[in-house]
């Protein structure tokens, strides 16, 4: 068992850094403590000096955890004023729009002609004044409609500010063609999402709905972020890309309120994609201790159901790495109208993947792609990048050693990379997705 701890810390590293280089320290850190937990559990079962080095490894890994949450903290800082800038330029365009030109004036009416007092005629008495106790009431009367505006006015400026936390990042510029495998999956998507936008007339033939929820599930690292990367690209759709992050806040009630600013930005859009990565974090089952969540569920589902409804192209698009997690009534149609499961790379896929990361680098004899795509089945996309840093390491530390000589990859590189590289996922993650998907039929 504690071999096992040890390997699940060597994977969850590999992921943290692989996560670092994609620009997600937030998830790096994350990633960071996990190694770390399993480096304490791996020093609990050692003695002496191995114990020493687990501890030690394990401070390591904590430090790493807190220099990945600096950088996520730098990150969002850096997303905050972005958003700013973006409300700044919004409202000097509203201010450069000139007003209506104002109607032109209408000479006043001709006043009619005063009828002298007629001498027989008494005055009417005059108006009695109102006593003093009418005019406070009146005066109390204003001061309730002057709060009730004023209470009107601020939840007004508290959605326009929940709106705009929340506003479309930039196209991904990942195209399906960049994807290696996962054919039937790019179907499946292009059916669903793609050929709506392309041939809304043939939807609109047989009433077809278009839209709607599309969850992507599997094992980690098999490439469900760079679909919905590509589904945005290929649609020209604005990107609303979201974690649980995002949207659980510090007060009370701020999750329910970022869950409305943010359906509410994207249907300003008209055509939109929300993206939810790591969904389970967010639409977890209901009646667990977390009070928080028990809350936010409902608000989701309900954004969800009106997402349905909305005028133009509205696309929500989930990936999740424990579907079984997921709260039941999220997944019921229309909110999830499909689920696609996205597995591991099949031998086309990985053998694409290593030939286009190799085939370019200065190599001392051509490489077997078909040998390393066999020996790396079973492993993720993020494990066969690994592999490749893994292939680049050996030359490079050669070089250091001797530069003056040139330098290549050689066969016994990639052995010696392959011998080292370790698939991080686990055979009780793949049955566990069989069982699932058995008990939704």
């Amino acid at each position: 068992m504690s071999i096992e701890y040890l390997k699940q810390s060597d994977a969850a590293q590999r992921r943290a850094k692989q996560l670092m280089e994609c620009g997600e320290p937030g998830q790096a850190c994350d990633a960071y403590l996990e190694a770390a937990t399993q480096m304490l559990r791996f020093a609990g079962t050692q003695q002496g000096e191995k114990q020493k080095n687990a501890l030690w490894l394990a401070e390591q890994l904590i430090e790493d955890a807190r220099l990945a949450g600096d950088d996520a903290q730098k990150q969002n800082e850096a997303r905050v004023a972005g958003i700013a800038a973006a409300a700044e330029r919004k409202i000097a365009a509203a201010a450069q729009t000139p007003d209506p030109p104002a109607p032109p004036a209408q000479p006043d009416p001709p006043a009619p002609p005063v009828k002298p007092a007629d001498p027989a005629r008494p005055s009417p008495p005059a108006r009695p004044e109102k006593p003093a106790e009418t005019q406070t009431n009146n005066s109390s009367a204003i001061s309730r409609d002057l709060k009730s505006w004023q209470q009107r006015g601020s939840r007004m400026t508290s959605d326009a500010e929940n709106r705009m936390k929340f506003v479309p990042v930039e196209s991904p510029n990942v195209h399906f063609s960049d994807i290696a495998g996962l054919e039937n999956v790019k179907s499946m998507v292009r059916l669903k999402v793609i050929e709506p936008i392309l041939h809304p007339e043939l939807y609109e033939r047989f009433d077809k709905t278009m839209g709607g929820g599309i969850l992507l599930y599997g094992p980690p690292g098999t490439g469900k972020t760079m679909i919905a990367r590509a589904v945005a690209t290929e649609t020209g759709l604005d990107f609303f890309s979201v974690r649980c992050s995002d949207i659980v806040g510090k007060s009370f009630g701020d999750g329910e309120r970022n869950l409305k600013g943010l359906f509410d930005a994207a249907r300003e859009s008209g055509r939109a994609m929300i993206f939810f990565d790591e969904f389970e974090s967010l639409a977890c089952k209901r009646g667990g201790g977390s009070t928080v969540m028990n809350r936010i569920v409902p608000e989701l589902l309900s954004q969800m159901d009106g997402f349905q409804q909305a005028d133009g192209l509205l696309v929500v698009l989930a990936s999740t790495n424990r579907p079984w997690d997921l709260d039941s009534a999220v997944l019921r149609p229309p909110r999830m109208t499909e689920r696609i499961y996205v597995g591991l790379p099949d031998f086309p896929a990985r053998h694409y993947m290593v030939k286009k990361a190799l085939e370019e680098l200065p190599k001392e004899s051509l490489l077997d792609y078909d040998r390393m795509a066999e020996a790396l089945e079973g492993f993720n996309c993020a494990d066969i990048a690994a592999f490749v840093e893994r292939v680049k390491e050996a030359p490079i530390r050669r070089g250091l050693r001797e530069p003056d000589v040139p330098q290549f990859i050689t066969v016994q590189d990639v052995e010696d990379a392959l011998a080292a590289s370790h698939s991080s996922v686990q055979k009780s993650d793949l049955e566990a997705f069989g069982k699932w998907e058995a008990t939704q039929h």
